[in-house]
């Protein structure tokens, strides 16, 4: 029976000097699944990649790879192959030529390249541009041209190390949707690394959430951005407002705690019922999106009152600020419908409540 674990970290550390790059990672990602290593620059991500890549040693642990230690293994015996920020493809081929390449490497015959770089260049759609040089494309076509490269030979990985950062918005938002359709009809697992979590909310089956060398929560793009597992993944996935909290009681999972305003509020939580005694200070996170305003008149349940101070027209969305009577400034984000809040304007005493459910309480 085929190993459903494509790659399994264990243990794994990387020192380089007193600097601890790694500590103590250990996560295991699936068979054709799209896993994003997402975090801060410095925290990490690049380094795991390159290691499973072989470009990097391990100061400690193992790495797997569909049931069998590669740790050991030179980079070009290891059945991965990784796609760079660079493109790095040579100027002096043209893209049949460049996708060939490590086929030609690789010993295959003849008849064989041409077949699959026939079909790697319909996969990748540069049926058109085949004969030309990597000057004579744009940006987005020479990704594509470096993807079909390291997609052709068939690895059982690909690695992708942040590969959309050098291209500008709207072609990165069109990339992200082609990389996620091409790992999905090729079957291949995808690794991909990036400090872009909105590229990782949208392409990927599960998110790792680094910082500072450690894994700080693995979980869907749901779970990490509704479930944050700590104040870290809080505020680094989205926005969120971070209120200080302390423990009234925990009733089945439900935190009910006063903020620092004063306000009593329900929050959800996954720390057990017992580790989280009365009295026991944390925050509370809030996301811009998941608050409503209402005129002062209405205070219900999970409902905090404060004052308008500012407003910012953001196109699609309004961001609206308001302050708390402890002084604390919290953002709401509404979308613009005609007439929605018109009479509104800063200092207006408003009341903002909280959909159900979308309060966390975390511990630190």
């Amino acid at each position: 029976m085929t190993d459903p674990t494509a790659v399994s970290i264990r243990n794994v550390r990387k020192h380089f000097g007193d600097f601890v790059a790694l500590s103590d990672i250990s996560l295991d990602i699936t068979d054709n699944e799209f896993f994003t290593l997402l975090g801060p620059s410095g925290c990490g991500k690049t380094t795991l990649l390159r290691m499973i890549a072989g470009f990097e040693s391990t100061t400690a642990g193992e790495i797997w790879l569909y049931g069998e230690e590669i740790e050991t293994l030179p980079p070009n015996h290891r059945p991965v192959n990784t796609v760079f920020q660079s493109y790095a493809l040579f100027p002096h081929m043209n893209v049949a030529q460049n996708i060939g390449f490590g086929l030609k490497m690789l010993g295959w015959p003849d008849s064989e390249q041409q077949a699959r770089v026939d079909e790697m260049v319909q996969t990748v759609k540069l049926q058109e541009f085949v004969h030309r040089k990597p000057a004579q494309l744009s940006g987005g076509q020479q990704q594509r041209v470096a993807l079909a490269r390291a997609i052709a030979p068939k690895p059982k990985v690909l690695l992708l190390d942040e590969p959309l950062s050098a291209l500008d918005l709207k072609l990165r938002q069109q990339m992200r949707a082609e990389l996620k359709s091409l790992q999905r009809e090729t079957g291949i697992t995808f690794i991909f690394v990036t400090h872009d979590q909105e590229e990782a909310l949208t392409m990927s089956d599960r998110v790792a959430v680094m910082s500072s060398g450690e894994l700080q929560q693995i979980g869907s793009p749901v779970e990490v951005y509704e479930k944050p597992a700590n104040r870290f993944v809080a505020d680094f996935i989205g926005e969120t407002n971070l209120l200080d909290a302390t423990v009234n009681e925990v009733v089945d999972g439900s935190v009910h705690c006063t903020l620092a305003s004063g306000e009593v509020i329900v929050a959800e939580t996954d720390v057990m019922n017992n580790a989280l005694p009365v009295g026991t200070q944390g925050l509370v996170s809030l996301r811009p999106e998941r608050l409503t305003i209402h005129s002062s008149g209405t205070l219900n349940a999970n409902t905090i009152k404060g004052t308008l101070t500012d407003t910012t027209y953001l196109g699609t969305d309004t961001q609206y600020d308001v302050q708390l009577n402890d002084g604390t400034v919290i953002g709401v984000r509404l979308q613009n419908v005609s007439g929605q809040l018109a009479n509104l304007s800063g200092g207006h005493t408003v009341e903002l409540s909280a959909a159900d459910g979308s309060a966390r309480f975390l511990v630190d």
